[in-house]
């Protein structure tokens, strides 16, 4: 193509970013984890808040990770910048290869399913089913964002805005109605702090998938002005929206419904909403629902390309993905990671198996960039550091503990996830290792530096 050019656009603002952040995190996690965290502690409601208010504190710590590693390395691709800084090719190789073509891409499909079944209820015998549904609105946000970054980013800013105000309008709502827990159902502690803390080692698996997002705008961290300054901002003004909104939705679902209905729902939001709106209530859960979920496949169209492309550029990943149209979009990388998705879609169209195939990639990935912060603290002190972790070292180590414990909880109760995620990252390894040999290069340490 003609209008084919080898750099990115640099016209983002922290406005910008924080709408792909809060983009990728609120997701249709939000409509179906609220039941699933009140399932650890009926009759309990101040537990409830506390998982939320715990994970929006490991959001905090965990941002403030990357708002140094960012402002530092302002490279796309965000973590696979870092981890190659800090590890070498091989392990950046690693991360980029399961995010370009299993992390991203399944998450998309993963929205796409659900966006088309509350689709098919808003439009009963919609020709193509669920599936063409699901493959029409991923090749609509495809061509969007193909369109360039500033069509994509006003597409994801007005999708965002109209997401909060639909997410603010229900818990003001339910806020406001007259239904009250504390009258229905007396709060009981758990029998045993054991109790109590496996109780809140299982909540938390879904409070942090529903968190997981606040990052995403490291991707694009050669795109966005200032990105010293600018990048932190998006990543707090993510974290804080993010935060409050949880918090304030979930109080607003015990107010209505009380955590014994809470645990027993499916979709909470739709229950508590019939309360709130009546007859009207189905249609703007749906409404909603079919926004929220847009803007997170967008933000992640937008988000995900930026790590192929960088793998490319670097030499890892095939030239194509380098290609960057007159409008800014890396266009190989964006149409290897659709086509990706087009495929789990026609292949595993579940939405559970295909979140289970993200997580333990998603926490390897966390767990790298802060063990990278310490290493590039003491490697390489030197470097400019517009940002610094406050409260280092004892911040990011409280953070690894709690990722450890997160590990232990996921290996006790959840050992499939995390042999699927090892999976997909050891699937990798014959696929670099014959990279390489193709492109007659030998891996050296010294690369990690460059």
């Amino acid at each position: 193509m003609a209008s084919e050019r080898r750099w990115l656009l640099r016209i983002l603002g922290p406005l910008d970013g924080a709408a792909v952040s809060i983009g990728v995190a609120v997701g249709v996690g939000i409509f179906r984890a609220p039941g699933e965290v009140a399932r650890h502690f009926v009759g309990t409601e101040s537990l409830i808040l506390v998982a939320w208010l715990l994970g929006g504190l490991y959001a905090f710590l965990d941002a403030q990770v990357l708002a140094e590693l960012s402002a530092m390395m302002p490279r796309a691709g965000g973590w696979y910048a870092y981890i190659r800084r800090a590890y070498g090719p091989f392990p950046a190789f690693l991360y980029g290869w399961s995010s370009s073509l299993i992390t991203y891409p399944g998450s998309v499909a993963a929205l796409a399913v659900p966006f088309s079944e509350y689709l098919s209820r808003a439009v009963p015998g919609m020709p193509g089913g669920v599936t063409g549904a699901a493959i029409v609105a991923l090749v609509l946000l495809t061509a969007l964002n193909a369109a360039g970054l500033r069509v994509g980013r006003t597409a994801q800013n007005g999708l965002t805005v109209v997401k909060l105000a639909g997410l603010v309008a229900l818990g003001v709502g339910l806020m406001t109605t007259h239904e009250h827990f504390l009258t229905q159902v007396k709060a009981v502690a758990p029998p045993s702090l054991s109790a109590m803390a496996v109780a809140m080692g299982l909540a938390l698996q879904p409070v942090l998938w529903s968190y997981d997002g606040y990052g995403d705008v490291v991707t694009l961290g050669e795109e966005v002005h200032h990105p010293g300054r600018n990048v932190p901002r998006a990543i707090a003004i993510a974290v804080g929206s993010i935060t409050v909104l949880y918090v304030f939705l979930n109080f607003g679902l015990l107010k209505v419904l009380g955590p014994k209905v809470l645990a027993d729902s499916d979709l909470p939001a739709g229950v508590a909403a019939g309360v709130v709106f009546g007859r009207f209530a189905e249609t703007f859960i749906i409404a909603v629902a079919l926004v929220t979920i847009l803007d997170s496949m967008n933000a992640q169209l937008l988000s995900g390309p930026r790590i192929t492309y960088a793998m490319a550029r670097d030499g890892l990943f095939f030239d194509f993905a380098t290609r960057v149209t007159a409008g800014g979009t890396p266009i190989g990388a964006l149409l290897l990671q659709a086509g990706a998705a087009l495929a789990f879609i026609l292949v595993i169209p579940d939405f559970d198996q295909l979140v289970s195939l993200t997580i333990f990639v998603i926490w390897l990935a966390g767990v790298m960039n802060v063990i990278a912060l310490f290493k590039l603290r003491r490697r390489e002190p030197d470097l400019p550091r517009p940002f610094r972790v406050i409260g280092y070292p004892w911040a990011p180590a409280l953070l690894l503990v709690a990722a450890g414990l997160l590990l232990v909880n996921m290996l006790i109760n959840d050992r499939a996830t995390v042999w699927k995620g090892l999976a997909v990252i050891g699937a990798g390894v014959p696929i670099y290792w014959g990279w390489m040999r193709a492109r007659r290069m030998t891996p050296r340490p010294q690369d990690a530096t460059s």
